[in-house]
């Protein structure tokens, strides 16, 4: 009962925030008076309609996806793979750090014209998210590593417990929270960059070459149209893993 009224608030609460920011939008277009500065919410729902209708778009979005799962899955199982290795060894964790540290501190842009020098379009985007990504996914994965029981990590040596299942039955539950909040924060900076790319690249068939096309032309009606699709692969994104998450952490 209590859970329920929880969640019917949560919903109002959400629909209220939306609602508000739909008015200062409004309100921001009347006073501004200037399409191509600021379009009302009817102009940008008309382009967004438009697009939608468009035979580009369904292409067009799911080309966006692609790239963004596939930069993400490298990221993560390699982030797996090096943080479990980092974890149970010294060596290469120190060896690792410097590495992650400067992934990390390097800016997004240097990091898309570089890859846009060095490969093709299509593979330029996917390892600038994977890049971008993966030292969120790594630290996350080590913090997690980090938080196991050390009583129980000194059981499984007394009962000689092989390495397979030290990592099945105790490292993974462990890290399990962590790697899913790592998860929901790479995937959605991923999306992010990945539409950055896509923008300087002008890759046929993303999001973000429609929207350079629409800033070219002038139409920023267009702009936040095709900035609302991405808004809601983000959404979507979100209670995708909004439900594995709940589903996983009841385990």
């Amino acid at each position: 009962m209590i859970n329920s009224i929880m969640k019917n608030k949560e919903k109002i609460y959400t629909l209220l925030s939306i609602l508000s920011l739909l008015i200062i939008w409004k309100i921001l277009a009347v006073i501004i008076n200037k399409t191509i500065l600021v379009p009302s919410p009817e102009e940008t729902f008309h382009e967004l309609v438009y697009i939608i209708k468009s035979p580009y778009f369904v292409v067009t979005v799911l080309g966006t996806i692609k790239r963004v799962l596939l930069g993400f899955f490298i990221s993560f199982i390699l982030a797996m793979i090096l943080s479990l290795l980092a974890g149970f060894n010294n060596v290469i964790y120190y060896l690792l750090k410097p590495i992650v540290t400067i992934i990390k501190v390097i800016p997004t842009m240097g990091v898309i014209l570089l890859a846009l020098i060095w490969l093709k379009s299509k593979y330029a985007t996917i390892f600038v998210g994977f890049l971008i990504i993966f030292p969120i996914l790594y630290e996350n994965n080590l913090k997690g590593i980090k938080s196991v029981d050390k009583k129980l990590l000194e059981m499984a040596k007394i009962y000689e417990i092989s390495s397979f299942n030290l990592v099945k039955d105790i490292y993974i539950p462990s890290m399990r929270p962590f790697i899913l909040a790592g998860i929901n924060n790479a995937l959605s900076i991923n999306l992010k960059i990945i539409i950055a790319a896509e923008v300087l690249s002008q890759l046929p068939n993303s999001v973000g070459s429609f929207l350079q096309i629409e800033k070219t032309a002038l139409n920023t009606a267009g702009v936040f149209a095709w900035c609302l699709v991405a808004l809601v692969i983000g959404g979507i994104f979100e209670i995708i893993l909004s439900y594995i998450s709940k589903k996983m952490l009841k385990r």
